[in-house]
C-alpha cells in the first residue's frame, strides 16, 4: 500500500472517530430510537399502573357512596341523641 493511501485511510478514520465522540457527547448514539423491546416494557408498566389504578378507584367510590348514604348519617344522629339521654 502507498504512503499516501495509508494517510488518507489514517485522515478517514480519525474524522469518523472524532464525529463518533462528539456523538456521543451530545447523548446522540448512531441508530438511537426505540425498539420492539422498549415499546413492550413501557407496555406492561403501563398495564401494572392500570391493573393498580381501577381497583383502587372502585374502593374510593365505596368509601365516598358509604361515608354519604342517608342511612348512615341517620345511624350516626341516633347513636348521639342515645348518647345525650
Amino acid at each position: 500500500m502507498n504512503v499516501r493511501h495509508m494517510t488518507t485511510a489514517a485522515i478517514v478514520v480519525a474524522a469518523a472517530t472524532a464525529a463518533q465522540w462528539s456523538a456521543a457527547a451530545e447523548g446522540a448514539a448512531i441508530g438511537e430510537g426505540m425498539g420492539v423491546l422498549t415499546i413492550a416494557f413501557l407496555a406492561l408498566g403501563a398495564v401494572v399502573i392500570l391493573a393498580q389504578v381501577i381497583p383502587a378507584m372502585v374502593i374510593f367510590g365505596s368509601m365516598l357512596v358509604e361515608l354519604f348514604s342517608p342511612k348512615r348519617a341517620k345511624a350516626a344522629r341516633e347513636k348521639k341523641v342515645d348518647q345525650a339521654v
